[in-house]
């Protein structure tokens, strides 16, 4: 499965519980990511005046719909299955951050706050456990460097 597959190239979710009854201190690993994007999205508000047709920029958007494979052997400082779907259920905010799961000099790591939008499991009986997220970014998500990592 997913732990017998960590190689410098792989990318892991992280996540911190902070609005449970019992938050954790720091992040946990969630999961091993297949693929994620990060999609921003400006509304458009209707400026008009008397001096003519205009727009100014709205709220923005910010989701990361993402793929996943859940990792084997699921401790205390692993988020399982079960407590994803609690936690998506509960439309429980918390602290993400996306990283590799061996970051070298120069690998970005992004983190953030927010709360998961959609949630799907899927299994099969020729591969591993998979999900299917999108979480739903609250404020501005921070894109940062690996340093001294490696």
């Amino acid at each position: 499965m997913a732990d017998d597959k960590i190689q410098a190239s792989t990318v892991f979710l992280f996540v911190k519980r902070t609005d449970n009854e019992t938050p954790d201190e720091d992040y946990r690993v969630h999961s091993c990511l297949l693929n994620f994007d990060m999609s921003l999205s400006v509304a458009t508000n209707d400026a008009s005046s008397m001096c003519g047709p205009d727009s100014a920029p709205g709220d923005s958007t910010i989701t990361i719909p993402l793929n996943g494979q859940y990792i084997k052997n699921v401790s205390a400082t692993k988020i399982s299955a079960a407590e994803t779907l609690e936690m998506a259920l509960a439309k429980e905010f918390f602290d993400w951050k996306i990283a590799a799961a061996v970051p070298e000099d120069g690998d970005p790591i992004r983190t953030g706050r927010g709360f998961y939008s959609a949630y799907q499991e899927s299994y099969g009986k020729d591969g591993p456990a998979t999900y299917t997220a999108t979480i739903s970014v609250s404020g501005n998500p921070e894109i940062s460097e690996a340093v001294g990592e490696s």
